[in-house]
């Protein structure tokens, strides 16, 4: 029958068919959590909450490219998700540098891995804005409401009335993810982790922080299935750069998304220490201190084999 005009048709429903009831009763045996048994984002819209392993040095090898449903400490419920990470700072190189070289590329071998040869927001941390914030968290003409609105004196986040303002947008359009970073947000600023007191100062800092986030790393936590693969961040600090306050900030927040993170200081000097609490990493001492050997040195040091390279001339005379 023709609907005339001003006719609305029949409420539309949707009808189960034999073969999707099936699998859904498939599917509640399967993903079972007590078998680590998961369906891709069976646990999306959970809140999830990090586990940090203390371990040993040859614990951490073992451990490093485990998926979190294997690790000890890996738990999930109705609505939360425990995530067992690593957080490690790696002081100093072993005698042997071919050894130390071999350890630092498997860790850098990960699948899920962003890797920095230098602090983490790198040259990100000279800008001055981003998306139209200024640098006192004062908002560009037609860009929305300020920062500042957001912070009380103390440095209590509105985190609601931020969520409201689109502010999470700036960094992803997927609306559960936005909830996550929102959460994680106000883990951080809650916690110890960081060690500058509470305030307005170090609210807005940690704000500019995410805005300006190598994508690549938003990328990792946008594909993070919490008891799969865990997203890496590993930093090697060889030329003793200075860690601020943002670039800690930003390790803190991935350490609080579930993130594993991963320091390499070859000279063995201060870095992470300055901003963040000694009690939440390990710091795994080797037998010697190289202030020298940056990354691009380190690398190439030894052949696959595990021997030291020859250099050009010697290769030649070898011959």
């Amino acid at each position: 029958m023709a609907l005339g005009k001003g006719d609305n048709p029949a409420g539309s429903s949707r009808l189960e068919t034999s073969a999707y009831k099936a699998q859904e009763e498939i599917s509640k045996v399967l993903y079972d959590p007590a078998c680590n048994i998961f369906k891709p984002w069976q646990f999306d819209s959970h809140l999830s909450h990090p586990v940090t392993l203390k371990t040993t040095y040859e614990e951490l090898k073992i451990l490093w490219n485990e998926e979190a449903r294997f690790r000890e400490g890996f738990s999930a419920g109705n609505d939360t998700i425990a995530i067992p990470n690593l957080f490690v700072k790696i002081s100093g190189v072993h005698r042997d540098l071919c050894e130390y070289e071999k350890d630092v590329e498997f860790f850098l071998s990960s699948k899920k891995l962003f890797f920095s040869s230098g602090p983490l927001l790198g040259e990100n941390r000279a800008e001055a804005h981003y998306a139209g914030y200024s640098k006192n968290g004062i908002l560009k003409p037609a860009s929305g409401s300020s920062l500042i609105h957001f912070i009380s004196k103390n440095g209590a986040l509105d985190i609601e009335g931020l969520a409201a303002s689109h502010f999470f947008e700036n960094m992803t359009l997927q609306k559960q993810l936005q909830t996550t970073i929102a959460h994680k947000l106000g883990q951080l600023l809650e916690s110890d982790l960081l060690l500058k007191s509470p305030s307005e100062d170090a609210t807005l800092r940690t704000l500019h922080m995410l805005l300006i986030l190598d994508k690549s790393l938003i990328g990792l936590l946008e594909n993070f299935d919490y008891p799969f693969d865990v997203p890496k961040i590993a930093i090697y600090n060889g030329k003793e750069t200075h860690f601020t306050f943002e670039d800690c900030a930003a390790i803190s927040f991935f350490y609080y998304c579930g993130f594993d993170i991963l320091i390499l200081t070859p000279s063995g000097h201060v870095d992470i220490e300055n901003h963040v609490n000694g009690s939440y990493f390990d710091n795994h001492s080797l037998e010697e201190r190289n202030a020298s050997i940056d990354y691009a040195k380190l690398k190439g040091q030894c052949d696959t084999s595990g021997k030291k390279a020859l250099s050009r001339m010697a290769a030649f005379f070898k011959k």
